[in-house]
């Protein structure tokens, strides 16, 4: 169902959670908020207000200059510099 893509052990939860988050971190962050605010509106508001914000913020995404970054380092085989714009 894919609930879990990670089973840590106590000694090593904290080195996966902050490699975790790091990957995240690396992630933009437009892209990342728009994500967040999705799934927040689907957890409290429901599903169909979950869809509307994230029909809504993939226009917003699209149009970043995160995005054309992203296109443009997989296109030139190198490592993304994300902005925030």
């Amino acid at each position: 169902m894919g609930l879990v893509n990670q089973i840590s052990t106590p000694e090593k939860l904290m080195e996966d959670a902050i490699a975790f988050a790091e990957t995240i971190a690396s992630r933009p962050p437009i892209a990342v908020g728009a994500v967040l605010k999705a799934m927040s509106a689907g957890q409290y508001e429901g599903i169909d207000a979950g869809l509307d914000s994230e029909q809504e913020s993939s226009k917003i995404v699209a149009a970043s200059k995160d995005s054309k970054e992203g296109i443009a380092a997989f296109m030139e085989k190198r490592a993304p510099k994300f902005t925030g714009e």
